[in-house]
C-alpha cells in the first residue's frame, strides 16, 4: 500500500497539476464513479465472505447427519426402522421426529395455522453416522424389513451447499471484474476528454519547451488522486452501511460482518486497487491521446 502511495506521489510536481482543472464535469464524474464502484465492492467481498462462512458452518453441521423417512406415516414401521437401526453398528442417536417438531418445520412453508391433521405426512427418524457404519447394507436392509422407508445422507445437502457457495463466490468475483472495469472505462473516458479539452494548452507548453512526459505526469496524478480519493469515500460509505446493517447478532444480515481481521483488510485494500485501475488507464489515454496531438 506504502508502494502504491509513493507511486502517486511522485508522477508530478505541483505545478503540473495545475495544467488538469481541479473541478469540472470530469472531475465530479470521476470521483462519484469510484465511490459508487467501492461501494459496491464492499458489498460483494461482504456477500462472498459470508456465503464461504456459512457454507462452512453448514457443512460441519450436516456432517454424519442422516434421517429415514417412513412414507406411509404408520407407528408400527416406525418401531420397525428403530428395531432395524437399534441392531445395526454404526448407527448413533436414532430418534424418532415428534409431529410438534414436524409442525414447527413445515410453518415456514404452510404457516403457523395451516391444519396438518388433514394431510398424511410421513413420519421421520434422524440419526448419526458413526464410523463404522454400513450404509448400503442399512439401505438394502431398510429396504427388505421396511420397504416405505427411505434413507437420506447429509452428503447430497453438503455437495449442494459447496456448490451454492461456490456460485455465490464467483458472482460477487464477477462483480468485482465488471466493477473494476466500469472504473477502468470511465476513467479512460474523462481523462481523454480533459485532454482533448486542453488541447491548445498542451500545444502551447510543447511550443516553451514541455516534454510530453511532464504534460503526462500532471493528467496521471490528478485522475489517479481522484479515482483514489473517490473510492476511499466509497469505502467509507459501505462500511458505514454494513455496520448499521449488522446491528445484533442471530439476524440474517449479520452474517455479512466479517468474522476476522482479513475481511476487513480487504475492505481497506478498495480504494488503493481503485488507485492502480486510475493510474493504469489514465497512463494508457494519456499516451495514446498525446500520440494523437502531435
Amino acid at each position: 500500500m506504502s508502494g502504491v502511495i509513493l507511486k502517486i506521489r511522485s508522477l508530478g510536481p505541483s505545478a503540473a497539476d495545475k495544467i488538469v482543472p481541479p473541478t469540472g464535469a470530469t472531475a465530479r464524474l470521476t470521483i462519484f464513479v469510484a465511490a459508487a464502484m467501492a461501494f459496491m465492492a464492499v458489498f460483494a467481498i461482504a456477500a462472498s465472505l459470508a456465503s464461504a462462512r456459512l457454507a462452512d458452518r453448514w457443512e460441519d453441521a450436516l456432517d454424519g447427519v442422516a434421517s429415514i423417512e417412513v412414507t406411509s406415516g404408520d407407528s408400527a414401521d416406525v418401531e420397525r426402522v428403530l428395531a432395524v437401526l437399534e441392531t445395526t453398528p454404526g448407527v448413533l442417536e436414532p430418534e424418532v421426529v415428534s409431529e410438534t417438531r414436524q409442525r414447527e418445520l413445515l410453518s415456514p412453508w404452510f404457516g403457523e395455522d395451516f391444519p396438518l391433521e388433514g394431510l398424511l405426512l410421513p413420519r421421520l427418524v434422524e440419526l448419526r453416522e458413526g464410523s463404522d457404519l454400513d450404509r448400503q447394507g442399512l439401505v438394502l436392509r431398510l429396504g427388505e424389513e421396511v420397504p416405505t422407508a427411505v434413507y437420506h445422507n447429509a452428503s447430497d445437502w453438503q455437495a449442494q451447499v459447496a456448490r451454492d457457495a461456490g456460485k455465490v463466490g464467483a458472482a460477487a468475483f464477477g462483480l468485482l471484474v465488471l466493477t473494476a472495469g466500469v472504473v477502468a472505462a470511465l476513467i479512460t473516458l474523462a481523462s481523454t476528454s480533459s485532454l482533448v479539452a486542453q488541447a491548445s494548452v498542451i500545444e502551447t507548453l510543447r511550443l516553451i519547451g514541455a516534454e510530453d512526459e511532464f504534460i503526462a505526469r500532471a493528467f496521471v496524478r490528478r485522475f489517479t488522486m481522484r479515482g483514489f480519493a473517490g473510492a476511499a469515500c466509497g469505502t467509507v460509505i459501505g462500511i458505514l452501511l454494513l455496520l448499521i446493517l449488522t446491528r445484533g447478532d442471530g439476524s440474517f444480515l449479520s452474517e455479512l460482518r466479517p468474522a476476522g481481521p482479513w475481511g476487513w483488510l480487504l475492505f481497506i485494500l478498495i480504494p488503493f486497487f481503485a488507485g492502480l485501475i486510475a493510474l493504469a488507464s489514465t497512463m494508457l489515454a494519456t499516451r495514446r491521446i498525446l500520440a494523437r496531438l502531435m
